[in-house]
């Protein structure tokens, strides 16, 4: 199995070197896969710097609207990780 969520930390560390944009999500191939390492994934995020998480939002419009991409600062601080249960070994 893998160490961590995808991307693995060579690949992860490659994008935020060059400043690429961060998501997470749940890429599973079946229910068994459903939120694999989010139970990692707070402690991971922050041992890799990662505080800033890029997401797809509805966009409001008199043009009836379409996608933007919001950012969450301090994502690591997010109550969704205490709430969830995820921020054990803070």
């Amino acid at each position: 199995g893998l160490r961590d969520a995808y991307p693995q930390r060579d690949l992860l560390g490659e994008i935020v070197a060059r400043g690429g944009k961060v998501t997470i999500s749940d890429d599973s191939h079946g229910e068994q896969d459903l939120c694999m390492y989010y139970d990692r994934l707070l402690a991971y995020l922050r041992e890799m710097g990662i505080d800033r998480l890029h997401y797809l939002s509805t966009k409001k419009s008199a043009d009836g609207g379409g996608v933007e991409t919001r950012v969450l600062e301090n994502a690591t601080s997010h109550e969704f990780w205490s709430a969830n249960g995820f921020d054990h070994g803070r």
